[in-house]
């Protein structure tokens, strides 16, 4: 089994070597495919910093005890 797949890789590389297009188009397949991780992660990185700066900005605000009475008020509570 170990030299079935041996031998297909090596088939797939020699069928690299005499198709040097075919190697680039996977070269930069996987170029993209590590650009398209990096970007997404960075993405992400930076919406969680913007939710966590408008939390932040929307909880000093109202103080949480005032929010709480005012809801009470609201409801017919207190």
């Amino acid at each position: 089994m170990l030299k079935e797949g041996g031998k297909a890789l090596n088939t797939f590389l020699e069928s690299l070597r005499s198709q040097p297009l075919v190697l680039a188009l996977v070269v930069m397949n996987f170029a993209l495919l590590a650009y398209l991780f990096w970007s997404g992660r960075e993405a992400l990185v930076e919406r969680n910093k913007y939710v966590v700066e408008t939390q932040q900005i929307l909880a000093s605000c109202i103080h949480a005890d005032k929010l709480e009475a005012f809801i009470k008020a609201i409801r017919g509570g207190g």
